[in-house]
């Protein structure tokens, strides 16, 4: 969780530094284009966050982009599981769905999006009947998962294969 927070602060922090380089280079495109007047360096500040403004929103919709091809694969390969019960293809589909660009910043249920994908295929292995798979996998990700609502639900998980 603290992991979390400090991710984020250092990712504002990030950004305001980049804000003030930003801002800087522009004020010096000022002083060599001369523009010794109080319009002309409003309109270099005005420019000056616009630019941020556009990239700020540039990468959130980047981000959401990807985001969101996430969240719609994963519904569709949930949806065709639900109603065809094929645990290979859902398997298959969980495994694409892991290896998507962007996966690693992405929650589920305030989980990672790959612990809820690993969670999501040891109940699937569990339901086809795949004990021993399934069982691997659940051992493996007790040891490598480390998030505090994530371990909450291999715990129901391994109670479950008991």
């Amino acid at each position: 969780m603290k992991d979390r927070k400090n991710k984020k602060i250092l990712g504002i922090i990030s950004i305001a530094l980049w804000a003030v380089i930003l801002i800087s280079y522009f004020f010096s495109l000022t002083k060599h284009i001369s523009w010794g007047d109080v319009f002309g360096k409003l309109t270099t500040i005005v420019f000056s966050i616009s630019i941020l403004v556009i990239v700020f929103f540039s990468w959130w919709i980047y981000k959401s982009v990807r985001i969101n091809k996430f969240a719609k694969r994963f519904s569709n390969a949930s949806f065709a599981y639900t109603t065809t019960h094929d645990a290979d293809a859902y398997l298959s589909e969980l495994d694409a769905c892991a290896r998507m660009a962007g996966i690693e910043k992405c929650t589920v249920s305030k989980i990672p999006a790959k612990d809820f994908l690993t969670i999501s295929k040891i109940q699937v292995l569990r339901e086809a009947g795949r004990r021993e798979e399934g069982l691997a996998l659940l051992k493996t990700a007790q040891q490598e998962i480390k998030d505090e609502n994530s371990q909450v639900l291999l715990k129901a998980e391994a109670e479950k294969w008991s």
